[in-house]
C-alpha cells in the first residue's frame, strides 16, 4: 500500500478504506511525505460531506446538529497534528468549506488565527472564475465570516472583535469593486458592536446610497443612529418599514422600532408597532419569543393602541429624513411652497395613466437667488401656498 492506493480509494469515495490505509502507512512511516499530503485530502473530503450536512439542515430552517459541529472539530484537530504545509491548496481548500458555516462553528476565529492570513496563497486572494460566473475570493469569503461570527455571537470577546476587524482590514485594502460594497456592509456592524460608531456610520453611508431602497440597509442604519440620534433612527426605521419586503423580513424592524418608540415616551405608537409585530409572527406561526414577551408585559403596553397614528401614515410623516443619509453634502436652505404642478397629459398615454401633481418651491440660495424647485408629491401635505419651509 502507498499514497497512490490512498488517492484511488479517495477518489472512488471509499473513504474509510482511504483513512484506514493512509494511517496504516503513516504508522510504519510517519515521514511520508506524500501520504501526509493525501491524508490531508481525505480529511478535507470527510470535512466536505459534514458541511454539505450542516448547510442541508441550514436550507430547511433547523438548528445545527451539535455532532456535526463536533465531528468537523475533530477533524480540524486531526489536520492540524499532521503539522500540515501552509500555505497549500488542500489548506485554501478546508477553509473554503469552513467559510460556508463558519459563523455556527465556536472555534472558527481560532481556526482562522492558527492559518493566519500569511497562511492563504496569492490565489486565494483573488475572485475566482466557475462557469461564467465570478465568486468572491477566499481571503474576502474568510474576512465576512470573522463578521458574521461575532454578529452570531454576543459574548464575543473585544480581542475576538479586534481579531475580526483586523483580518477585514487588511482584506478591505486589497479589495475592489462589488466585493467592496460588502465587506464595508459587515464592517460596519461589526463596527457598531464594537461601539465605534463614527466609522461605522462612514462605511454604511456607502452601502445606503446603493442599497437605498432596501429595508435592511435602513435598519441597520436605526440601530447604528439609536443610543446617540434617536431621531435620526426613529426616521431610518420608518424608511425601512416603506421598503418593499415581505412581512415576515420586517418583523424585527417593527420590534426595534416599537423600542424605540417606548424610549421616547411614545407609548400608544409603540403599542401599535407591537400589535403589527404580534400580527406578523402569529401569521407566520412562529412564537411570540422573549423580546416581544417583555415589550407586552411593559406598564405602557395598550392592545388598543388608542390616539396612535395608521402605520404607514406614521411611516410617511418620519421617514424623510432619512434620506439625507444618502447624499455626502446636505444644505438645509429656507423655502416657500408654492403649490402643485399638474404635468401636461401625453398625446399618446399608456393604459391606466394618471397625472401625479408635483409639489412646487421656491429657495434662495447663498447668494440670494431665488430658484424654483419641483420634487415629488408628499400625501396629506397641509400647507397653503406661500407657506415657509426648511428645506434639505
Amino acid at each position: 500500500m502507498n499514497s497512490d492506493d490512498v488517492r484511488t480509494l479517495r477518489k472512488a469515495g471509499r473513504l474509510q478504506e482511504a483513512l484506514d490505509t493512509v494511517r496504516q502507512i503513516l504508522t510504519t512511516n510517519p515521514g511520508d511525505f506524500k501520504t501526509k499530503s493525501e491524508y490531508e485530502w481525505v480529511i478535507f473530503d470527510c470535512i466536505k460531506i459534514i458541511v454539505a450536512n450542516m448547510i442541508a439542515e441550514m436550507a430547511k430552517s433547523r438548528p445545527i446538529n451539535t455532532r456535526d459541529v463536533d465531528d468537523l472539530m475533530g477533524w480540524m484537530d486531526e489536520y492540524h497534528s499532521l503539522e500540515p504545509s501552509i500555505p497549500g491548496m488542500a489548506c485554501s481548500n478546508i477553509l473554503g468549506q469552513l467559510v460556508k458555516v463558519g459563523s455556527n462553528l465556536p472555534k472558527f476565529p481560532g481556526i482562522i488565527r492558527w492559518a493566519s492570513i500569511e497562511g492563504l496563497r496569492d490565489e486565494d486572494w483573488q475572485p475566482r472564475q466557475y462557469q461564467g460566473k465570478t465568486y468572491s475570493s477566499l481571503a474576502m469569503n474568510i474576512a465576512r465570516t470573522l463578521c458574521k461570527w461575532v454578529k452570531a455571537h454576543p459574548e464575543a470577546s473585544q480581542k475576538q472583535m479586534a481579531f475580526a476587524l483586523d483580518w477585514t482590514e487588511r482584506v478591505g485594502n486589497a479589495t475592489k469593486e462589488d466585493d467592496s460594497l460588502w465587506l464595508h456592509w459587515d464592517m460596519a456592524i461589526l463596527l457598531r458592536q464594537m461601539g465605534d460608531f463614527r466609522r461605522a456610520a462612514e462605511l454604511l453611508a456607502s452601502v445606503i446610497k446603493t442599497k437605498r431602497n432596501e429595508f435592511w440597509v435602513w435598519a441597520e442604519a436605526g440601530r447604528l443612529y439609536q443610543s446617540e440620534q434617536p431621531e435620526l433612527a426613529l426616521s431610518c426605521f420608518c424608511r425601512a418599514l416603506e421598503c418593499p419586503a415581505e412581512p415576515k423580513f420586517m418583523v424585527r424592524a417593527h420590534r426595534e422600532l416599537a423600542e424605540l418608540l417606548a424610549e421616547q415616551e411614545e407609548y400608544a405608537q409603540a403599542s401599535r408597532e407591537v400589535a403589527v409585530t404580534i400580527d406578523i409572527r402569529q401569521a407566520e406561526g412562529w412564537p411570540i419569543g422573549r423580546e416581544m414577551e417583555a415589550l407586552i408585559s411593559s406598564p405602557w403596553y395598550d392592545p388598543a393602541a388608542e390616539g396612535a397614528d395608521p402605520p404607514k401614515d406614521f411611516y410617511g410623516k418620519h421617514s424623510p429624513a432619512a434620506l439625507s443619509l444618502c447624499f455626502d453634502i446636505v444644505e438645509t436652505r429656507v423655502a416657500n411652497y408654492l403649490g402643485l404642478l399638474v404635468p401636461h397629459t401625453p398625446k399618446d398615454p399608456r393604459p391606466g395613466w394618471k397625472p401625479k401633481p408635483l409639489s412646487r418651491y421656491a429657495i434662495k440660495d447663498s447668494k440670494g437667488q431665488a430658484w424654483s424647485l419641483v420634487g415629488p408629491a408628499m400625501k396629506k401635505l397641509n400647507f397653503e401656498v406661500g407657506s415657509p419651509l426648511r428645506m434639505s
